[in-house]
């Protein structure tokens, strides 16, 4: 797992000697982070404490990799500044992005048991991997507040919606053959992990309420 320190001046001199590193092999390679630095800076300025540093950090980070994937860990406290910032609404579109990049991780850092790295060959080997590699130091900095409200995003008939939904579609791609059908889904896989709900049939999983939602 990643080691985080716990210690100010040591997290101050962590983020420091990130960026001095990113600096350079961005003006070495480009935008090259092999080591996936980028994502461990948000959770450390989290961890100082000072939400409107964090952000503006993120607001780099979204300037300057505008085209990235993401990754659970960083969306997660992304989305623990913006509820501190009381910008809720971004926050919980931060949630479910945490929660479509690695289905695991709130579960995990809600206390559940998830699977064994072993059980899953292939399929979630990286989401797995990210959990083996988290630093719990990020949760003595979270709040028993904060800790609740993403249970009960996490929990909520809407979210749940969107997981399953999410889950459903990626079941169906383990073994769908190249063809129309799987074009279609990918495409709504997509515009999911987008959180762009338009178009998307929630009804056979028991509700249709969040096509509305989050639309971009």
């Amino acid at each position: 797992m990643y080691q985080f320190p716990t210690d100010p001046k040591k997290i101050k001199q962590r983020i420091r000697r990130y960026e001095r590193s990113l600096r350079k092999d961005n003006l070495i390679h480009g935008l090259c982070d092999g080591y996936g630095k980028r994502f461990l800076l948000g959770p450390l300025y989290l961890m100082l404490g000072n939400v409107q540093d964090t952000l503006d950090h993120y607001k780099w980070y979204q300037n300057t990799y505008p085209d990235d994937s993401g990754y659970a860990l960083n969306f997660l406290c992304w989305a623990i500044a913006l509820y501190r910032h009381g910008d809720i609404e971004e926050a919980e579109k931060k949630i479910i992005n945490t929660i479509l990049s690695n289905i695991f991780l709130v579960p995990f850092i809600l206390g559940h048991k998830i699977p064994s790295l072993d059980s899953w060959k292939d399929r979630y080997y990286n989401e797995l991997m990210e959990i083996e590699y988290f630093p719990h130091e990020i949760l003595e900095f979270t709040t028993s507040e904060e800790m609740e409200w993403i249970k009960a995003l996490h929990n909520s008939p809407k979210i749940t919606t969107i997981r399953e939904k999410y889950i459903e579609i990626d079941d169906q791609l383990e073994n769908l053959p190249r063809g129309e059908k799987r074009t279609k889904l990918c495409h709504e896989l997509f515009k999911i992990r987008a959180l762009d709900f338009s178009g998307i049939d929630f009804s056979e999983i028991g509700s249709d309420q969040t096509s509305d939602n989050f639309t971009n």
